[in-house]
């Protein structure tokens, strides 16, 4: 598969993960659990494209365009800081609203 390819599937990806974030994990602490399910497939891609699937440019660009305060912070932390009051079902749309917006940035 080449980068567009993982880019798609990724996409659904997580598509599938924001409509029924508890199927893949427990309850307890949903937020972390799934942003680390996801940072880890992310982690995976890496060796296909360590400019796309890599964490600290995702977050530099977050920071960038959303976040100043915080660019080397990963952006699930950066997410839990600055939306505190939102519950775990919250943050994991939140979170992947910009996931989505940064890798279809690459579909072009």
């Amino acid at each position: 598969m080449d980068t567009k390819s993982h880019i798609d599937a990724i996409l659904v990806f997580l598509d599938s993960i924001k409509e029924r974030p508890g199927m893949y994990l427990s309850n307890y602490n949903v937020f972390s659990n799934v942003s680390d399910f996801i940072n880890g497939y992310i982690l995976a891609l890496y060796s296909i494209d360590n400019k796309i699937f890599n964490l600290k440019n995702i977050s530099l660009w977050y920071g960038r365009n959303y976040y100043p305060q915080a660019t080397n912070i990963i952006i699930s932390s950066n997410i839990q800081n600055k939306y505190p009051t939102k519950n775990d079902n919250e943050l994991i749309e939140i979170y992947i609203d910009y996931l989505v917006e940064y890798f279809n940035l690459f579909k072009k």
